[in-house]
């Protein structure tokens, strides 16, 4: 997620400068729609052998930890939309609007911290507030996006799964003919 972030971020700074906004826009998509090919089976695998992969990792004594890690594959399952609209506020020069969100961010992390652990004293419900904090930045971020008006509002998911569906159309019928 990094590397497609900081590659992402010169194409759509250019973009912006060269006030290309379908240019823009097309590349946003195009980045995140490979962020999340390339998340989601990773994440479902790890969903699905959760106690598997905490065996592997910690041992047979932390076997009780694969729902916290699964709380964490949903925290995962967020952070392309979180970064990829941080990024693309950054490019179209609005550094206060992604601060906004970050603090924003930051407060949810630090309050939903503190209620699960004065309320439950649950480690799970702890993993959970970093769930609503990459939520809170995601839907911050596809807000901000959307005032902007450079992404249409609603439409930047129906964008995403259609770039999604197309290229593994194409890849598809390339195997065939292989």
């Amino acid at each position: 997620l990094r590397s497609l972030s900081t590659t992402a971020f010169p194409h759509l700074a250019s973009c912006h400068n060269n006030q290309d906004t379908k240019g823009f826009k097309n590349t946003f998509i195009q980045y995140i729609s490979w962020a999340y090919m390339l998340y989601i089976p990773a994440l479902i695998f790890c969903f699905i052998f959760a106690e598997f992969i905490v065996v592997i990792l910690g041992g047979n004594s932390y076997i009780d930890t694969a729902s916290i890690f699964r709380v964490f594959v949903l925290y995962a399952l967020l952070l392309p939309a979180d970064r990829l609209t941080g990024i693309s506020l950054d490019a179209l020069q609005m550094p206060s609007r992604n601060f906004q969100k970050v603090f924003i961010m930051a407060t949810v992390n630090i309050v939903g911290d503190l209620l699960a652990i004065y309320y439950t004293n649950d480690l799970a419900w702890v993993a959970f507030a970093s769930v609503l904090n990459a939520l809170t930045g995601a839907v911050l971020g596809w807000w901000m996006l959307e005032k902007t008006g450079i992404m249409a509002p609603g439409k930047i998911i129906s964008d995403i799964y259609l770039y999604c569906a197309d290229f593994i159309t194409k890849a598809l019928q390339k195997i065939k003919k292989l």
